[in-house]
């Protein structure tokens, strides 16, 4: 009993201790204006996105993919990745002609690799710098037990998006990591996490908990924007008693929001205010006025006690319709991003957006790192 106490010690010493080092290449999803800020919708790792928006806006295939790389260069010489796991194309395409990066078909070929077998083990001469590690693995969480069985099997070697494997694909874990960090909590709209059984007691529990006049429904684990249902507060009721209590019906939906809901796996579901951003101008779309969501791609990093936030590029996704059209709230509200639904950020709400994230996102960061100060 005693051998197990002193393991179960060591093991949250170590499990919370906190990265010493990290490069994650992050996608957020968010709403800016110059009243409210930046109010994050969704955060997760670059490999689970498309970047056609931005390549589409500068004319440039492969755009973010060149950025991408350019930024990664700078910290590490070698990396090895999965292509299956990357879903941009155009970064499968980059990454294959890059003489530093080296492919595999499978997690554990990867391992095998002579050039990763030759150094993964060499534990770096400060292992607080990412200067002294010998090169970096880009795969999903799916494949690694935990970032720190990663860490004591391969010290030599940095794993990136550590400080996202935890939260992976779990919008409640990483609502709740913003709500313990008191700057990025300003950067979330009101929300809770709700048990999926419908009653008169749950749709009050709501209402109650987010003063919003409209709310966003979310599903728990979903990515890339489905099932995300934007509803007007009269409206919680029936449609809460739509998803939760008439599945079956929602098979055959036109609208892709709510047939999600006919097959969503988790027991719960969450629900947040609504956010808007300051109109958009849609150059590629005659100029009209759009309610954007902006994406934004950083290369977040972590070395010698110090974060740092690089900026590789951002962009408007706009809605199907434009604000003065008529339309549902999600025909004029969630990001449709095909054809030209695009736009470009000026340099001023670049800059805005940039500081608030310096001031929000940046210790929410050190959060998922397991870092208590830097």
């Amino acid at each position: 009993m005693f051998r197990l106490t002193i393991f179960f010690v060591l093991w949250v010493a170590v499990s919370f201790a906190g990265l010493p080092v990290d490069i994650s290449f992050v996608v957020l999803d968010l709403k800016y204006n110059a009243v409210d800020g930046v109010k994050v919708c969704e955060i997760q790792p670059g490999s689970y996105s498309r970047f056609k928006g931005y390549d589409l806006l500068v004319g440039e295939t492969g755009a973010v993919a060149n950025l991408f790389t350019e930024a990664v260069d700078k910290y590490v010489k070698k990396a090895w990745y999965i292509e299956y796991d990357m879903t941009d194309r155009e970064i499968k395409k980059t990454l294959q002609a890059h003489p530093s990066w080296e492919k595999a078909s499978e997690y554990g070929k990867l391992l095998a690799l002579a050039s990763f077998k030759a150094v993964a083990k060499q534990k770096p001469k400060d292992h607080k710098s990412i200067d002294s590690y010998h090169g970096l693995v880009y795969v999903r969480p799916k494949r690694v037990r935990s970032r720190e069985d990663f860490y004591h099997d391969y010290p030599g070697i940095i794993l990136m998006d550590g400080a996202l494997f935890p939260f992976n694909s779990d919008k409640y874990l990483t609502n709740q990591a913003m709500s313990e960090v008191p700057e990025a909590a300003k950067l979330k709209p009101a929300w809770g996490l709700y048990e999926k059984k419908f009653s008169d007691y749950l749709v009050r529990k709501i209402l109650s908990d987010i003063p919003s006049d409209i709310l966003v429904i979310k599903p728990r684990r979903a990515t890339r924007g489905k099932g995300v249902i934007i509803v007007e507060r009269e409206k919680l009721r029936q449609t809460l008693n739509l998803i939760l209590n008439k599945k079956d019906s929602l098979k055959s939906y036109d609208d892709d929001s709510y047939r999600y809901w006919s097959n969503d796996p988790a027991h719960e579901f969450l629900v947040e205010g609504f956010a808007v951003s300051d109109p958009v101008v849609a150059r590629l779309l005659d100029n009209k006025l759009y309610d954007g969501t902006m994406r934004v791609v950083l290369l977040m990093t972590y070395s010698n006690g110090k974060s740092h936030m690089d900026w590789i590029e951002g962009h408007w996704k706009l809605p199907e319709k434009s604000i003065h059209s008529s339309g549902t709230l999600i025909e004029k509200h969630r990001s449709y991003a095909e054809g030209g639904h695009y736009a470009e950020v000026d340099e001023g709400t670049k800059a805005a957006v940039i500081k608030d994230l310096e001031y929000g996102f940046i210790p929410l960061y050190l959060k998922m790192l397991g870092v208590t100060d830097g």
